[in-house]
This record gives C-alpha cells, sequence and structure tokens, in this order.
C-alpha cells in the first residue's frame, strides 16, 4: 500500500468522511440486524448469545430496546393495557410535545400509552446476570419521571438480577421493575409471536377451555349465586387444580360488571394478572384493570424486602 501526505485540509476532509462512513456502516449494520435477528432465535439464550456477538454495546442495547417493545405488545399484560407502545423516535410529534420530551434520547427509550396516560421505559441491557442496576445508571430517567407531570409511571426494564441497595433505597412509587427472570422466561412461543409481529401479523392467544371438575364448579356457581340468590361462596380446590381459570370463568358465567381479587402476596398479584388477561386478550375483550397494595414495602426482614415496585404492572398504595 502506497500512502500519500496530502495538505492538511484534505487530510481533515479524509477524516471526517472516515468518521462519516464508520457512523454510517455501524448504523447499517445494526439495521441489518435487527431486521434478521430473529430469525434463529427461539429462547433467551439464542438472543443472548446473538445480541452479545455484536461488535459494539450499541447494536446490544438497540436489540435489547426492540425486544422489550415486542414483550409488551406481545405479553397479555401490557396487550390489555396499552393502546401503543414506541421506541423514542417512533413517538408522534404531539405526542412528544405533550410529554414536553425532545427527540434524542436522554434516558427514555419506550413510550407505552394507556388512555390518556402515558408511561416511560427504560432499558439497561446487562451482560452479567449478577450485576445489579445501580442508582447511577438510571438517575437521568428517574429524574425526567419525577419531573414530568404528564409521564405517570415508569418501567425499568434490565437483564440484571436486581437493582441496587442504593436505589432500593429511594422512595419511588411509580416505577415498575421487569428483570431478568422475566427475560430467562421468553420461549419459543414469544419469539414465534415476535416474528409474527415483524411480519405485520397479529399473533392469536388461544383461550383455554374448562376441565370437567371446572365445568361443574362454575355450574354449581352459577346455581348457587343465580338461582338460589346468595351472597357468598367458597370455592375449595387442591393446588395446581385450576382455581383461578375457574375464578375467571365463574365471573363470565355471572355476566360480572367488576370483579375484585384480594390475594395475600405479591406474586399472587401477578399470577392472577397473567391468567385473567391471558384469557381476555385470547376472547378479545375490553377490560380496565387496576393494582392496589397495602404498603409499598411488603414482607419486610433483615434480608428480604419485596417492594411493590418488583410487581411488574403499575401498582397504587392509596
Amino acid at each position: 500500500m502506497l500512502l500519500y501526505k496530502l495538505p492538511y485540509k484534505y487530510n481533515e476532509h479524509i477524516k471526517k468522511f472516515a468518521f462519516s462512513f464508520n457512523i454510517f456502516f455501524d448504523l447499517y449494520l445494526v439495521a441489518i440486524m435487527t431486521r434478521v435477528s430473529l430469525n434463529n432465535i427461539n429462547c433467551w439464550e439464542d438472543f443472548k448469545s446473538y445480541v452479545e456477538a455484536m461488535p459494539n454495546t450499541k447494536g446490544m442495547g438497540d436489540s435489547f430496546e426492540q425486544l422489550t417493545k415486542l414483550y409488551f405488545l406481545i405479553n397479555p399484560i401490557y396487550q390489555s393495557k396499552y393502546q401503543d407502545v414506541w421506541l423514542l423516535d417512533e413517538v408522534p410529534a404531539k405526542d412528544l410535545e405533550y410529554l414536553e420530551l425532545p427527540r434524542q434520547d436522554l434516558g427514555i427509550d419506550l413510550i407505552a400509552r394507556s388512555g390518556s396516560e402515558y408511561h416511560a421505559i427504560q432499558c439497561k441491557y446487562h451482560s452479567n446476570k449478577n450485576s445489579s442496576v445501580s442508582n447511577k445508571e438510571i438517575s437521568t430517567f428517574t429524574s425526567l419521571l419525577a419531573n414530568k407531570k404528564n409521564l405517570t409511571h415508569g418501567y425499568i426494564c434490565s437483564t440484571a438480577l436486581n437493582t441496587s441497595r442504593n436505589f432500593n433505597k429511594l422512595e419511588i412509587q411509580n416505577i415498575s421493575n421487569i428483570l431478568y427472570d422475566t427475560w430467562s422466561n421468553l420461549d419459543q412461543k414469544f419469539f414465534d409471536n415476535a416474528r409474527k409481529i415483524l411480519e405485520k401479523k397479529k399473533p392469536k392467544e388461544e383461550p383455554f377451555i374448562p376441565k370437567p371438575h371446572q365445568k361443574n364448579a362454575i355450574s354449581l356457581a352459577h346455581n348457587h349465586f343465580v338461582k338460589e340468590n346468595n351472597s357468598r361462596g367458597k370455592l375449595i380446590f387442591p393446588c395446581g387444580s385450576g382455581k383461578s381459570l375457574t375464578g375467571f370463568w365463574m365471573m363470565e358465567k355471572l355476566k360480572a360488571n367488576s370483579t375484585v381479587v384480594a390475594v395475600p402476596s405479591l406474586s399472587l398479584v401477578k399470577q392472577t394478572l397473567e391468567v385473567y388477561l391471558k384469557q381476555v386478550v385470547a376472547k378479545n375483550k375490553n377490560v380496565k384493570w387496576l393494582c392496589i397494595c397495602s404498603d409499598e414495602g411488603i414482607g419486610k426482614s433483615d434480608d428480604v424486602v419485596t417492594y411493590t415496585r418488583d410487581l411488574p404492572v403499575p401498582c397504587t398504595t392509596d
């Protein structure tokens, strides 16, 4: 190779061209990889291996943001709650103006709209699942959430197992965490549905059908409450026999306009939401739901504290 010394001004042009070309090539590579990224991905480990083979952290972060958007579009909990889920550069100008947000990334990666409410989403990809989401890396996000009155809730989506102790000490009530345990459970069904969305097709969720013992319970409940006009009843099933689903079908049979479900733990809040809303989406029903918890910190002890922000949904303690 022969190198020629050019006048300074030409050297500067070449440097700028090379810099611009490198940026263009990186963006092009990310676009190509994003477009074909799900072709051979059928589980979380496949996705993790794919993104961590990328040449830069930007590609990893962008891919995780795309995955997060797909998750919000596919999961029945969010599918039943949000009418729109946008990456930041997809948010319509009028909505950005209403939220008083700039187009460039200042700590918010996605916006989800539920009626007149807007919720912000921050994505943090961690290659090491044993790391924690630190207060420092999400401080811009939490600051925006605190100062933008039209952003009423926020999600921290991270592949880390936990949030740091310093972050947990902050009294932030309008944030939900979606951490490693969620992403590690993404399976082939999820990625099949994700591919359908990328192909502009709507994933179809098949509703469950009651089993004989559940049909009998539904019939007895209808007779107990409607025909016999009782105001109270009790369903006793063994563990794993489908109490939550049976409760949903009883609600349908009784044509209830409103239903209150009380459970003793945050894990059961999540389980009940997943069971009920999966059926709601499968049957194409339109419902409004709200989570209310008695306290911000549940089950406090010296070693373990479970916070309402560990629920992957907005939750109020009022």
